[in-house]
């Protein structure tokens, strides 16, 4: 994966330089700086994670020959790394898909409307939080 872009350059080539060189000397957490050298960082922002269909209609078919091979009726909780076996993708990929919103996190039915603002019970993903993501991300396709 290629590395974000960045682009340096110095503050003084800013148009407004007189104006925010004045704003940072009246800082007094600035004294002793060198604002007069100072440089701006501009950093390319991070590209959110798309995940290839082919890889989600293969996610969904391993898990569903998962779900039939072992007989699960019942929703069963899944570690990451056993996501990662079934769903045969990487462990890594298992992350991107959590934070992309493609694997959801169930809420399990024990937990009570006085805790249900405070983020209390931890993360568990079931088979069945897992297939109905990937069922609603498949038919999109």
């Amino acid at each position: 994966m290629a590395r974000p872009r960045k682009y340096t350059f110095p503050l003084s080539d800013l148009r407004g330089f007189e104006d925010v060189r004045l704003e940072l000397k009246s800082n007094p957490e600035l004294d002793g700086l060198d604002i007069e050298n100072a440089v701006i960082t501009l950093k390319q922002r991070k590209q959110s994670y798309t995940a290839q269909p082919e890889n989600l209609k293969r996610a969904l078919v391993s898990l569903e020959r998962y779900i039939s091979r072992n007989g699960i009726t019942e929703p069963v909780e899944l570690s990451k790394r056993e996501m990662s076996d079934i769903l045969c993708i990487s462990r890594p990929t298992v992350d991107k898909w959590i934070d992309a919103k493609i694997i959801k996190a169930e809420i399990p039915e024990t937990a009570s409307d006085k805790f249900s603002s405070i983020q209390y019970y931890p993360h568990i993903f079931t088979t069945r939080s897992i297939l109905q993501g990937l069922k609603k991300l498949v038919d999109k396709l």
